[in-house]
Order: structure tokens, then C-alpha cells, then sequence
């Protein structure tokens, strides 16, 4: 986890449409929206506050991107550390 490097944490509602599954590595639901500066852009990731899993996709300017990718097959075949 690099909550240092933050602009902006948002943990969705569990019914929002923004909403993110639990986490694949440790099954917690300690999962937000974190909104980072890199080279000028802000991006967004997802994390796992629970266990630090984390998905950034490249260039992910939206919630949406990274929501895509956290509750989809790439969080499925997550390599966990631990």
C-alpha cells in the first residue's frame, strides 16, 4: 500500500454502482478508490487496506477502469503475496 502518494480515497457505499468485490487475496471488504498523481496525470487504483492487493491499471483516469479490472478476471487470477 502507498496511501503516501494520495490525492483522493473514496470507499464506495456497498450498494453504490461504484461498488468493488471483495478482495481476491484475503476475501476482506477494506477496499477503496485511490486517486494518485503520476507524471502530471491523475489516475486512479484499487486497494485492499486489508492486505495491500492492489490493481492500477495503466492509465486509468476513471473508477470505472479500475472497477472493470478489480471485479473482473484480473482479480481472479491475482497473484497474492504472503
Amino acid at each position: 500500500m502507498r496511501i503516501d502518494d494520495a490525492i483522493e480515497i473514496k470507499k464506495p457505499e456497498p450498494d453504490s454502482h461504484f461498488r468493488l468485490s471483495a478482495c481476491r487475496c484475503c476475501g476482506g471488504d477494506n477496499t477503496a478508490y485511490v486517486k494518485y498523481l503520476d507524471k502530471g496525470s491523475e489516475l486512479w487504483r484499487a486497494e485492499c487496506f486489508d492486505c495491500g492487493n492492489t490493481v492500477k491499471p495503466a492509465g486509468a483516469a476513471s473508477r470505472h477502469d479500475v472497477q472493470m479490472i478489480w471485479n473482473g478476471i484480473a482479480n481472479r487470477l491475482a497473484v497474492c503475496a504472503g
